[in-house]
Protein backbone atom coordinates (compact mmCIF):
# COMPACT_ATOMS: atom_id res chain seq x y z
CA UNK A 1 0.00 0.00 0.00
CA UNK A 2 2.76 2.39 1.27
CA UNK A 3 4.77 2.33 -2.37
CA UNK A 4 1.72 2.19 -4.32
CA UNK A 5 0.83 5.10 -2.46
CA UNK A 6 4.58 6.65 -3.03
CA UNK A 7 4.38 5.16 -6.90
CA UNK A 8 1.43 7.99 -7.19
CA UNK A 9 -1.16 5.51 -7.77
CA UNK A 10 -2.77 4.65 -4.30
CA UNK A 11 -5.37 1.37 -4.07
CA UNK A 12 -8.71 1.99 -4.07
CA UNK A 13 -10.64 0.27 -1.42
CA UNK A 14 -13.72 -1.28 -3.72
CA UNK A 15 -15.81 -1.76 -0.43
CA UNK A 16 -15.87 1.93 -0.12
CA UNK A 17 -16.98 2.85 -3.70
CA UNK A 18 -20.38 3.46 -2.80
CA UNK A 19 -19.72 6.14 -0.30
CA UNK A 20 -17.44 7.52 -2.54
CA UNK A 21 -20.08 7.90 -5.36
CA UNK A 22 -23.00 9.29 -2.63
CA UNK A 23 -20.39 11.30 -1.40
CA UNK A 24 -20.11 12.88 -4.83
CA UNK A 25 -24.02 12.86 -5.15
CA UNK A 26 -24.92 9.63 -6.96
CA UNK A 27 -28.18 8.91 -5.41
CA UNK A 28 -29.81 5.43 -5.34
CA UNK A 29 -26.78 3.72 -5.35
CA UNK A 30 -26.82 -0.42 -5.89
CA UNK A 31 -23.42 -2.54 -4.79
CA UNK A 32 -22.44 -5.88 -4.61
CA UNK A 33 -19.39 -7.32 -3.34
CA UNK A 34 -17.77 -10.71 -4.12
CA UNK A 35 -15.19 -12.53 -2.91
CA UNK A 36 -12.76 -13.36 -6.07
CA UNK A 37 -10.27 -16.59 -5.18
CA UNK A 38 -6.79 -16.02 -6.08
CA UNK A 39 -6.35 -19.90 -6.28
CA UNK A 40 -8.45 -22.76 -6.93
CA UNK A 41 -9.03 -23.08 -2.89
CA UNK A 42 -13.42 -23.00 -3.53
CA UNK A 43 -15.07 -25.96 -3.38
CA UNK A 44 -17.52 -24.60 -5.75
CA UNK A 45 -16.34 -25.43 -9.54
CA UNK A 46 -17.42 -21.95 -10.62
CA UNK A 47 -15.15 -19.99 -8.19
CA UNK A 48 -12.04 -22.96 -8.53
CA UNK A 49 -12.27 -21.93 -12.21
CA UNK A 50 -12.36 -18.24 -11.54
CA UNK A 51 -9.42 -18.68 -8.84
CA UNK A 52 -7.70 -20.59 -11.43
CA UNK A 53 -7.59 -17.69 -14.25
CA UNK A 54 -6.62 -15.36 -11.40
CA UNK A 55 -3.76 -17.25 -10.10
CA UNK A 56 -2.01 -17.83 -13.67
CA UNK A 57 -2.93 -13.72 -14.27
CA UNK A 58 -1.18 -13.14 -10.91
CA UNK A 59 1.88 -15.37 -11.76
CA UNK A 60 2.06 -13.86 -14.89
CA UNK A 61 1.97 -10.27 -13.85
CA UNK A 62 3.41 -10.29 -10.39
CA UNK A 63 7.64 -9.91 -11.49
CA UNK A 64 6.48 -6.54 -13.06
CA UNK A 65 3.74 -5.21 -10.83
CA UNK A 66 6.05 -5.81 -8.01
CA UNK A 67 9.14 -4.63 -9.57
CA UNK A 68 7.23 -0.77 -10.39
CA UNK A 69 5.57 -1.23 -7.22
CA UNK A 70 8.75 -1.85 -4.69
CA UNK A 71 11.44 -0.40 -6.86
CA UNK A 72 10.08 3.05 -7.57
CA UNK A 73 8.10 3.07 -4.83
CA UNK A 74 9.95 2.00 -2.00
CA UNK A 75 13.70 1.68 -3.61
CA UNK A 76 13.96 -1.82 -3.36
CA UNK A 77 16.40 -3.37 -5.39
CA UNK A 78 15.61 -6.11 -7.99
CA UNK A 79 17.39 -9.07 -6.01
CA UNK A 80 15.30 -8.02 -2.50
CA UNK A 81 12.15 -7.94 -4.58
CA UNK A 82 12.70 -11.50 -6.08
CA UNK A 83 13.97 -12.66 -2.73
CA UNK A 84 10.37 -11.40 -1.21
CA UNK A 85 8.46 -13.17 -4.43
CA UNK A 86 9.79 -16.50 -3.88
CA UNK A 87 7.28 -16.56 -0.50
CA UNK A 88 4.82 -14.68 -2.38
CA UNK A 89 4.61 -17.51 -4.93
CA UNK A 90 4.49 -20.32 -2.38
CA UNK A 91 1.96 -18.79 -0.51
CA UNK A 92 -0.51 -18.43 -3.41
CA UNK A 93 0.29 -21.62 -4.44
CA UNK A 94 -0.88 -22.51 -0.94
CA UNK A 95 -4.39 -24.31 -1.44
CA UNK A 96 -5.03 -24.08 2.24
CA UNK A 97 -4.68 -20.71 2.40
CA UNK A 98 -8.70 -19.19 1.13
CA UNK A 99 -7.27 -15.78 -0.12
CA UNK A 100 -9.00 -13.75 -2.46
CA UNK A 101 -9.95 -9.93 -3.39
CA UNK A 102 -12.88 -8.56 -2.67
CA UNK A 103 -14.63 -6.53 -5.61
Amino acid sequence: MEAAVKGGRPFIDPTKNKAMLEEIGFVDVHETLHKWPLNTWPKDEKLKELGAWTFQNIMNGMEGFSLAFLSRGLGWSRPEIELLLIDVRKCLRDRSIHAYMTL
